[in-house]
């Protein structure tokens, strides 16, 4: 008998298409809210990345200095953090504290995503780097691939253990992104930041959502909301101040740094809130895994 062809791995539409299955197992109201939340979503994205497109020209013409251009990046991302803040006291009044502890990690990185948006377009303009839009695309991207392409992988392997390992993959890519000097190092540090950063909110989210109960989520999604845009509000302004001081490469290598502290931070706060000891168990190998 002749030997039977190994099974073709599967292409990346069909890939695609089993990370989204779980999209028509929703009733109608399901996939209504589902668009709502994207649409919200999508809007508020697009305000932050606009930001970063903008800046340069509105710095140019009103001959801002960088600190001052930072501010402008700041008073959208305080005010997001007080409407995330109030949201979350609307919906329940308890378990906010808590949250905010262990979303200091996320809030460290988000100060970088802040410097990113509000400097990365003026970084390539000092390094002659052309389209100025480079790093943000290609941070677009590799964030949309990652999730569409690993995002059901979060609940197999286990949203602690991929958050862990998403905390560590930003702080390489803002390193990188320090000693850039020419757009193929400037696009490969964006992608590795977009990939830790794309996979890592949904991560968060989930293993915050694992453990408060459903009562007290919607004060659990506030407080994360909270620690998310004040990192990208506290980012832009610091950043803004750091380059006028010691100029774009010192200044991204400290916020490499900042945002390395994210993992200690997040490992610190689980472990004194008692989170630790609720940790996921390993998931269990399939029999033909063991076989």
């Amino acid at each position: 008998m002749e030997a039977q062809p190994a099974p073709a791995a599967p292409g990346v539409l069909a890939r695609l298409s089993s990370q989204l299955s779980w999209y028509w197992t929703l009733p109608p109201p399901g996939r209504a809210v589902f668009w709502a939340t994207f649409s919200g979503w999508a809007l508020d994205a697009y305000n932050q990345m606009t930001l970063g497109f903008v800046l340069p020209a509105v710095t140019t013409a009103f001959a801002l200095s960088t600190t001052q251009a930072g501010l402008l990046g700041t008073v959208g991302g305080v005010t997001s953090a007080i409407g995330g803040a109030l949201a979350g006291a609307l919906a329940d009044t308890i378990g906010r504290v808590r949250v905010l502890l262990l979303s200091i990690g996320l809030a460290l990185i988000s100060f970088a995503y802040g410097s990113l948006t509000s400097f990365s377009a003026l970084y390539a303009d000092w390094l002659r780097i052309s389209p100025r839009s480079l790093f943000l695309s290609a941070m677009a991207v590799s964030m949309l691939f990652a999730r569409l392409l690993l995002g059901r992988s979060l609940d197999r392997i286990g949203h602690r253990r991929v958050l862990l390992r998403c905390l560590v993959v930003p702080p390489v890519g803002l390193a990188l992104l320090a000693f850039a000097n020419g757009p193929i190092m400037f696009a490969i540090a964006a992608m590795i930041f977009g990939v830790g950063f794309g996979l890592m909110h949904p991560a968060f989210t989930a293993y915050v959502m694992n453990h408060v109960s459903f009562a007290r989520r919607g004060a659990a999604y506030g407080a994360m909301i909270a620690a998310f845009d004040t990192g990208i509000g506290t980012g832009s302004s610091m950043m803004g101040w750091l380059v006028h001081h010691v100029g774009y490469r010192p200044a991204f290598g400290l916020t490499a740094a900042l945002a390395a502290l994210s993992l200690p931070s997040f490992l610190l706060a689980e472990g004194r809130l008692g989170f630790r000891d609720l940790a996921e168990p390993r998931p269990a190998r399939s029999e033909e895994a063991q076989q």
